[in-house]
């Protein structure tokens, strides 16, 4: 596994693999690691494939080789139902095993079109290992984008305020929590992120869009001039101006790099 993992010698790394299968070909090990070889470096698929299912045959109870078949069969055999299955087996043999969870949230995403359950799994990662940013990222991602359903917005929300807990200082997180709070008419709590959010930069297209379709563009407006926010995070506090002025021609009395953004 040095060779593999560290020092990235994948020819020797396959040798070594080999020759720990000819010398104890009942260890199951091996064949997993072999199978990690073919597949994320040598692209031999079909061979892979038959290295972790000789790797299961022979070691049934390990969850490893479940999760290797299952990231074959999703990113590279094109098999998606038969790679959820594969992952949901390696949970099943170990539950706090962390990689099977995070590739289920991306094979229901990006594969099954299953994006409440991929925000599920994402967050069952987090659960497991909260210092993972890319399935914390993904996970307010696949949020963001239920809360555009109001039958899911709540669902969404419970789900950004479980991974808050998680990550309380990720900016991401509080950013889009607060615009689907803002959606969802929990103004009170949508205002204390955003007083929050103010000592940052950390606003986004989708608050600016939440607070335009709820009306609490003045709200905002006031907790950015109290904050020091309006200079920070200038182009949004200037396109609400033009939106409180009803016009984008407001916009034309600003600095020419403020302006294009703004727009």
């Amino acid at each position: 596994m040095v060779l593999l993992t560290d020092l990235q010698r994948f020819k020797e790394a396959e040798t070594a693999f080999r020759r720990a299968i000819e010398l104890d070909p009942r260890d199951g090990s091996p064949w997993n690691g072999l199978g990690n070889v073919l597949q994320r470096h040598s692209r031999r698929y079909e061979e892979a494939e038959l290295a972790y299912r000789r790797a299961i045959e022979l070691d049934p109870a390990e969850a490893h080789p479940w999760n290797g078949l299952g990231a074959l069969l999703a990113d590279h055999l094109k098999r998606p139902q038969e790679a959820e299955r594969a992952y949901w087996r390696a949970i099943e043999l170990e539950a706090q095993l962390v990689y099977p969870w995070s590739n289920l949230g991306r094979l229901l995403d990006d594969d099954l079109d299953r994006s409440l359950e991929a925000a599920q799994a994402y967050l069952q990662a987090l659960q497991i290992d909260p210092a993972r940013s890319a399935d914390l990222a993904s996970l307010v991602r696949v949020c963001e984008r239920l809360g555009k359903s109001a039958k899911d917005l709540p669902t969404a929300i419970n789900l950004l305020q479980q991974a808050r807990e998680l990550a309380p200082d990720d900016r991401g997180t509080q950013s889009t929590l607060a615009q689907l709070l803002t959606l969802a008419g929990r103004w009170a709590e949508a205002i204390a992120l955003l007083e929050q959010l103010a000592a940052g930069e950390a606003y986004s297209t989708g608050i600016f869009k939440a607070l335009v379709k709820t009306g609490h563009v003045g709200e905002a407006l006031a907790v950015f001039e109290r904050t020091g926010a309006n200079q920070r995070c200038r182009p949004l506090y200037e396109a609400l101006q033009a939106v409180k002025a009803g016009t984008s021609d407001y916009l034309r009395r600003v600095a020419p790099e403020v302006r294009t953004v703004a727009l």
